[in-house]
């Protein structure tokens, strides 16, 4: 299924703002809330990785880029 099929654009529902169709979750509430999740996986990552000898800021910027690299494919 496309995902503009679940996605709807009312101006009757959150003054227009798109929502996940047959709710009132706002795109942009979803999309903030995965980004504070991913946010507060990727601090515990980057303090574990620290923790280990040979691990280093190196190499949680190589993390960083391959995930953001990608969820880029997805979007």
């Amino acid at each position: 299924m496309d995902w503009r099929e679940r996605i709807v654009v009312d101006p009757n529902i959150l003054v227009g703002k798109p929502v996940i169709k047959g709710t009132r979750l706002a795109v942009e509430f979803i999309v903030d809330l995965l980004a504070q999740v991913l946010l507060i996986l990727l601090t515990a990552l980057a303090a574990s990785l620290l923790n280990h000898v040979g691990y280093g800021i190196d190499h949680i910027v190589a993390f960083v880029g391959t995930i953001t690299s990608f969820c880029i494919m997805f979007v």
